[in-house]
């Protein structure tokens, strides 16, 4: 829909995501926008599919089978779209383990088996939400160690923001500490990210450097979830 509430339509042949729910899933499909605006990818099915604005032109990207490093057919979730090549971030799910993969299209195509080749989170972590950063260099991704026990505990357990370099694979704590810390997104430009906490006692908004200096900085302050944030595209 456009921003101010009109022209609101549903887009055929999305009814479904996975049916996996949980930290990870989403009956919405997780969808996002290629950088043209031309095309969402989303995920349904395990698999990372695409469609036009209108409805149109739906293809699945991916046709993932048990094999490799996984055993069973792995999920498929949380795609998002480098803002400055063909390539896909995405959550890697087999069993417990959530990986954060990154991979281009030409090569997600008719592959069947996904190994860790192209996984850049470390190992013992489970991944979540990726996002870009505006030139494409890093992922700004959400994680926690198992359990992931959503209702607090150790910090180990709780949900922690970490950004990854895509070029060499060295993983950088942004927020961290005996909260959840989810939802991360880059900024268009300005060196920052936003993303909900419990810090305060319920789910807010606040935005913090994204080399992980400084403080946090509060932006909603009310007893509802505030959650998924995102920010308006420099115009």
């Amino acid at each position: 829909m456009n921003a101010d509430g009109s022209n609101q339509h549903k887009i055929p042949n999305t009814h479904h995501s996975n049916y996996e729910i949980g930290r990870y899933g989403s009956y919405g499909g997780n969808p996002a926008f290629s950088p043209d605006g031309r095309k969402i990818v989303f995920d349904k099915g395990k698999n990372i599919w695409t469609i036009n604005p209108d409805g149109t032109g739906l293809t699945r990207i991916t046709n993932v089978t048990a094999g490799g490093t996984c055993q069973e057919k792995p999920t498929l979730v949380h795609p998002v779209w480098s803002p400055v090549s063909n390539k896909l971030a995405f959550s890697w799910v087999c069993g417990e383990v959530r990986e954060l993969h990154v991979m281009a299209l030409s090569d997600l195509q008719n592959k069947q088996t996904l190994d860790s080749t192209s996984r850049l989170s470390p190992e013992g972590v489970r991944v979540y939400r990726p996002d870009w950063s505006p030139d494409g260099t890093r992922i700004v991704y959400e994680y926690c160690a198992y359990p992931c026990k959503p209702g607090g505990g150790a910090q180990d357990y709780n949900a922690n923001i970490y950004k990854v370099d895509v070029g060499t694979g060295v993983n950088t704590p942004i927020v961290t500490g005996p909260y959840n810390d989810s939802y991360p997104v880059f900024s268009p430009g300005v060196g920052k990210i936003v993303y909900s906490s419990d810090r305060d006692g319920d789910e807010d908004l606040y935005i913090k450097n994204a080399d992980g200096t400084g403080t946090p900085q509060r932006l909603t302050k009310n007893t509802t979830r505030d959650v998924e944030p995102d920010w308006q595209p420099v115009r």
